[in-house]
């Protein structure tokens, strides 16, 4: 008999690595947790992870979770076809080299690409002509892997082209893009019935109602310049999208000056004022995405005015001022060790 219940308990462990094993090899991606069900990749030139949480205890066990989250990432490797600045294959890329487009002739666009456009250009109008889409020639100029500076000769000539209006400049959709295809994946998971779930591409963090144990999400922010893991603070939240830009992701240090990937339209150089990073918390990545680099270029000053009377969308903000001092949008306060909306 004890040799019986032995055996038992090894059929008993070999069935449970079994099982862990097909959730963590289904079709090489998927990972199983008793607290979720995790899928990545890599797409956009990042590392990408998306979770869904409703398969935990109690849940709707009907859902078939490995095709939920196949779903997701193909919707992410669909738009990153559309999307991309680099591959000769995309939309993108093959309009920014079509010289009908650059002579400002219109073009037939997918109505994906269309709607993206149109969409980052009405939620950037509170950022004037400090922001554009059509900065993609004076994006080019910076390489910040080279540490190459563009002369101010190369930068006024690029500025004249980018200003004509007869002409049209090259689409960059790099302070967009991550915030679009998120919001195209949790507009899939409600339609599907997901209720919990948390969209992380890379770093462009959107969740899904509140965490597997009804909690709010923790959500750490990153202490601008500092290579250490701990964050100089974290928001709790639920339903809601976070995204953080900082002048710290790409840069170069030349003479004492730092030059970043940060570019005013309106100068043709990396912005110059009070700001290090900026977090915005908001129902729609999107409008997240483009309002983290849109406040880095108008100042902290304009950022928490437009964010607090709430002139275009219904934001909040987390603002790191170069003292590292943290300033919050009227919306937010602080709550023990995190932020919080009021």
């Amino acid at each position: 008999m004890k040799k019986d219940k032995i055996i038992a308990i090894i059929l008993m462990l070999c069935l449970s690595v079994i099982i862990i094993i097909y959730f963590r090899n289904s079709d090489g991606k998927n990972i199983f947790s008793n607290k979720g069900i995790i899928r990545d990749g890599f797409y956009f030139d990042t590392y990408i992870k998306i979770t869904i949480y409703d398969c935990k205890e109690n849940s709707n066990a009907t859902k078939d979770f490995d095709t939920i989250l196949k779903e997701a990432i193909d919707i992410c490797a669909k738009y990153e076809k559309i999307c991309s600045p680099t591959n000769p294959q995309s939309e993108l890329y093959i309009l920014n080299n079509n010289p009908e487009f650059l002579n400002g002739n219109d073009v037939n666009l997918s109505i994906s690409l269309e709607d993206i456009i149109y969409k980052t250009e009405e939620i950037s109008l509170p950022f004037q002509d400090k922001f554009s889409i059509y900065s993609g020639d004076l994006c080019a100029l910076w390489d910040f892997s080279k540490k190459i500076i563009p002369s101010n000769e190369l930068i006024e000539t690029t500025l004249k082209d980018f200003n004509n209006v007869s002409t049209n400049s090259r689409i960059t959709l790099g302070a967009t893009a991550k915030g679009y295809i998120a919001d195209k994946v949790a507009e899939y998971f409600k339609t599907v019935g997901i209720n919990e779930a948390l969209i992380d591409l890379g770093g462009n963090i959107l969740v899904i109602g509140d965490k597997y144990d009804d909690s709010l999400y923790g959500i750490g922010i990153k202490k601008p310049f500092d290579d250490n893991s701990k964050p100089i603070c974290a928001i709790k939240v639920k339903d809601k999208s976070v995204v953080t830009s900082g002048i710290y992701e790409r840069y170069f240090e030349e003479n004492n000056k730092i030059y970043h990937h940060i570019i005013d339209t309106s100068t043709g150089y990396p912005v110059e004022n009070d700001i290090l990073s900026v977090t915005i918390i908001a129902d729609s990545s999107l409008v997240a995405d483009c309002y983290s680099t849109g406040f880095i270029l108008i100042g902290k000053n304009n950022a928490l005015e437009i964010a607090n009377k709430k002139h275009y969308e219904d934001v909040e903000c987390i603002i790191i001022d170069k003292d590292y001092n943290i300033h919050l949008s009227n919306g937010l306060k602080k709550d023990g060790d995190y932020i919080t909306l009021k």
